[in-house]
């Protein structure tokens, strides 16, 4: 079994796809140009350690099988067992897909865009759900910790049918549009002081593998990472910034650092930008995508569509500078001005120093053409780990 895949990675099973974007009832990937243009398509569904027994004649919204998927595991779980779920919903990424019958609901949202989007949204709460109450039927609620996060801010361009008002940006930006994303922690191991309340201070997607780890009582530590001399991994225990009912702002993380674009292992400074938070304070470097502002209903049919190509906001000379405690939406950049000098000075040295010590992997080039060939031979027609794959090694 190949060693990339979860089930090599701490995972009992695993059933989703190993790419992005595919179609939510076919299940098939546009990543294999080469094979689509002669009529042949690789559908991109797995579970564990070999394509999914899915009917690709019945076409069944791929979220559907995922909860039912989920129910199962829950409901025939040993209950006297430690259990972690991990749930990355396919929903709402494009293409905007969803059961007319989630559509119907919100009829009354001129933009199709918008209103499918909505609707897709409405299928992930009812999800969500139907995963809350499978796990008060099994007995597993009053002992469970729920944590739900974006990866990333709503493609707010043509096609993406999001908005992420009254924030600046969208996916693909490192505006707070693109970065500043929706999250909650739910469950009755919450304590009861903590529900409904809400937490302000700063907090990564990569303190959540730490935190788990915390709760679950075992070693963050990466003993092969280290072996390797790689750093320790970036995550912050946040366990007790959650649970505390006293601790709404002083998170333990004061310092987020804001990737680039990395493409085919060299790092892109043009399209996205780069910098660092420290505290109230964000420091920006490069060209960074779709500097916009959505009204409260977008898109719409009088608005503009955002595009693509559109140009960027240049902060490739002394980078942009933003208070986003005060400032949020990004409206002031106080890079030029002369009562900053120092704070600007102080973000380009910490941002310096983040860059210095920036692991950039060798990701090697892609081989589509071979991954596409070993699906449609080997797996049956489903995507699947191609590097050793009988004859195709």
């Amino acid at each position: 079994i190949p060693e990339q895949i979860p089930v090599n990675k701490g995972f009992n099973t695993s059933y989703g796809f190993f790419h992005h974007g595919g179609d939510y009832y076919t299940y098939k990937t546009s990543h294999c140009p080469n094979l689509n243009i002669t009529g042949k398509q690789i559908r991109d569904f797995w579970d564990t350690d070999q394509p999914a027994n899915v009917n690709i004649n019945e076409e069944t919204y791929v979220e559907i099988l995922y909860r039912e998927r989920m129910e199962d595991i829950i409901h025939n779980h040993d209950s006297s067992q430690p259990l972690f779920l991990y749930y990355s919903p396919h929903l709402v990424h494009t293409p905007l897909q969803v059961p007319e019958e989630y559509v119907n609901q919100f009829l009354f949202i001129e933009d199709e865009e918008r209103r499918i989007y909505a609707a897709m949204t409405k299928l992930l709460d009812v999800n969500i759900g139907a995963v809350e109450l499978a796990l008060k039927t099994a007995g597993l609620w009053d002992n469970t910790l729920m944590v739900m996060a974006s990866d990333n801010g709503g493609p707010i361009y043509a096609g993406g049918g999001a908005n992420n008002y009254p924030l600046r940006g969208g996916k693909r930006s490192n505006f707070q549009g693109g970065i500043r994303v929706n999250a909650f922690a739910s469950g009755g191991y919450l304590p009861e002081e903590v529900r409904g309340t809400k937490k302000t201070g700063l907090m990564a997607l990569c303190d959540l593998y730490t935190t788990f780890c915390s709760l679950a009582n075992v070693p963050s530590f990466d003993t092969r990472a280290y072996q390797a001399g790689l750093p320790p991994v970036d995550g912050l225990d946040m366990s007790g910034y959650l649970l505390d009912p006293s601790s709404s702002t002083d998170s333990p993380r004061h310092e987020v650092y804001i990737g680039q674009h990395i493409k085919d292992g060299v790092n892109q400074t043009t399209g996205i930008g780069s910098g660092i938070i420290f505290d109230q304070w964000k420091y920006i470097q490069g060209e960074v995508l779709y500097p916009v502002w959505t009204g409260p209903r977008f898109p719409n049919l009088t608005g503009e569509p955002v595009l693509p190509n559109m140009p960027g906001h240049d902060c490739t000379q002394i980078g942009c500078l933003f208070n986003i405690q005060h400032d949020p939406e990004e409206y002031h950049d106080l890079a030029s001005l002369p009562g900053f000098v120092n704070i600007l000075y102080e973000m380009q040295e910490k941002w310096n120093d983040m860059m210095s010590t920036m692991y950039l992997p060798d990701r090697g080039t892609a081989d589509t053409d071979r991954a596409c060939n070993v699906g449609l031979h080997y797996y049956g027609g489903f995507y699947g780990p191609f590097r050793e794959s009988g004859g195709f090694r």
